[in-house]
């Protein structure tokens, strides 16, 4: 009974795996288009729909 179960668990988990697959390229261009955004919110105000807040560390914990 527990090696049905088992089965049955995989066949789920596969079929889950394959839906859910996104094909790398997908993923780079993905990817390629954030960074994008990123920079050109960094670059300019209102230049991108992703807020980007430029910040500075300008002191370090000593202790």
């Amino acid at each position: 009974m527990v090696a049905a179960v088992d089965a049955v668990a995989e066949k789920v988990v596969a079929q889950l795996r394959e839906e859910c697959a996104t094909p790398a390229t997908r993923l780079d261009g993905v990817a390629t288009a954030m960074e994008e955004e990123m920079r050109a919110g960094l670059h300019e105000d209102g230049g991108s729909k992703i807020k980007m807040i430029i910040s500075y560390v300008d002191n370090l914990p000593n202790g």
